[in-house]
């Protein structure tokens, strides 16, 4: 067992915090899970933002355009629905594969360290990072053969996005994280 493993109430307590933020959301569930790296995860986002910090003087189409391309060409993601790995964060990083909602909880942090507005946003299964104007960065971070939002989209806080990380690891990962996951939800506030 790692011992840097976040415990069940100090996960619970910065979940259910009123600072909590999308990476530390990230993190927090795929240590509690599988191990992670805080610090390689935190570094590597970090890196990647660098690279956008002259777009917060760009338009919100081209700022747009430039968050697509860190998230496609420079961290190389792509969506996967069927990898349950695909939720964790670090795993996410190294092997290029990213459930939607992680993608776009990435490109929010992404976004964040350099300066931008943007919103991880849903409609009904799909996952969407908007930026002012409601920019939709299209194909990206939206389920697999999704160009444009079937809806209104729906702005989620890093609270609904830590429900929502935590439905999808308990759902499609194996037996153990589904008890896992229950037993998380019990001890979560409901916001």
């Amino acid at each position: 067992m790692r011992t840097d493993r976040v415990h069940d109430a100090m996960l619970e307590r910065l979940l259910g915090g009123p600072d909590l933020a999308a990476d530390d959301a990230l993190i927090a569930l795929a240590d509690r899970f599988a191990g992670c790296d805080r610090a390689a995860v935190l570094a590597r986002l970090d890196d990647v933002a660098r690279g956008l910090f002259d777009a917060v003087a760009l338009p919100p189409r081209a700022q747009a355009d430039r968050l697509a391309s860190a998230l496609r060409d420079t961290l190389g993601l792509r969506p996967v629905t069927h990898d349950h790995r695909a939720l964790l964060v670090d795993h996410a990083l190294a092997t290029h594969r990213a459930h939607p909602l992680v993608i776009a909880a990435v490109g929010h942090e992404l976004a964040r360290r350099a300066g931008l507005t943007a919103r991880i946003c849903r409609v009904q299964t799909d996952w969407w990072l908007t930026l002012p104007g409601d920019e939709v960065l299209t194909a990206l971070g939206c389920s697999p053969g999704t160009t444009r939002p079937c809806g209104p989209l729906t702005a989620i806080c890093p609270h609904q996005l830590a429900y929502a990380l935590l439905a999808h690891l308990g759902h499609d990962g194996p037996p153990a994280w589904h008890e896992l996951a229950s037993s998380l939800f019990d001890r979560l506030p409901t916001h």
